[in-house]
């Protein structure tokens, strides 16, 4: 019986804990990088500096990034050599999984609900949702995301699934001095338009799990935060890259060890029983 309340203590301590937004969140890296020098950093969240992780050791420039909780894996897209990658987030050292078969893929977002990468068209005036084969690397494609800005170079360049109601996002960046943030069907690729930033080129894209929405301006190298209820942004500072485009966030293994032993406590405890 006391094996048992043990047990059911830790339990209640483990949910209470995952109750408590600030402390569970504050264990979530943001990673980006910078295609100018083709390496991997880690970002911090409150003021943009940056730590770096390494280089990629690929040729093109690696676009998109994305993480699949699930499986623990980075993935990354080049432009110029239109390849999928795996990435070591430790190292930053990227493997080659397969050619894209589509060229120019800067958005890229894994769907955790679905097991789907999605990835977006940024050739001018491409627009198409594309679902990349994980295994393989080839694209295929979904539908048209559509045109908001006849002067804008390219469309989407950066994707983030939101981690709550797994809708799926996208900014657009390019000329015309503005961006924007939109929402796509992920069945027919079909984008609604939300909101629109006087910043120029938004590139980078992605969610906290906590649902804060991050994003960086490929020229300028600022992070932001952007407010998906009402349109706003917050300037966070400067990562000093030269060229600004993939952003994603993975948890560090605290949280990870955490959830690991709450399944352990929780089998423990049926094991008393």
């Amino acid at each position: 019986m006391k094996k048992r309340s043990s047990a059911i203590a830790g339990v209640f301590l483990i949910i209470l804990f995952l109750g408590l937004d600030s402390e569970l969140y504050a264990t979530v890296m943001l990673y980006g990088s910078d295609a100018e020098t083709q390496e991997l950093y880690i970002i911090d969240t409150t003021d943009a500096g940056t730590t770096r992780v390494g280089y990629f050791g690929v040729e093109g420039n690696m676009a998109g990034l994305a993480y699949d909780s699930d499986n623990d894996i980075m993935y990354g897209t080049t432009t110029a050599t239109d390849k999928l990658y795996s990435i070591d987030y430790t190292t930053g050292q990227a493997t080659l999984i397969g050619d894209l078969g589509v060229s120019l893929i800067h958005g890229l977002a894994y769907d955790n609900s679905t097991d789907v990468l999605f990835g977006t068209f940024g050739e001018s005036r491409g627009d198409g949702l594309y679902q990349i084969d994980v295994s393989m690397g080839n694209s295929t494609l979904i539908g048209h995301i559509g045109h908001f800005y006849d002067d804008h170079l390219n469309t989407v360049h950066g994707l983030a699934v939101h981690p709550q109601t797994n809708d799926l996002y996208g900014i657009i960046g390019g000329l015309g001095n503005v961006s924007a943030l939109i929402r796509i069907d992920k069945t027919t690729g079909s984008g609604t338009f939300l909101y629109e930033y006087g910043i120029v080129n938004l590139s980078g894209l992605t969610f906290l799990p906590d649902g804060t929405l991050y994003a960086t301006d490929n020229w300028s190298g600022d992070l932001y935060t952007l407010d998906i209820s009402s349109g706003s942004m917050q300037l966070i500072g400067n990562t000093g890259f030269g060229n600004a485009l993939g952003l994603t966030s993975i948890p560090e293994p605290a949280t990870i060890m955490l959830l690991g032993l709450g399944g352990l406590i929780l089998l423990r405890g049926r094991e008393s029983a």
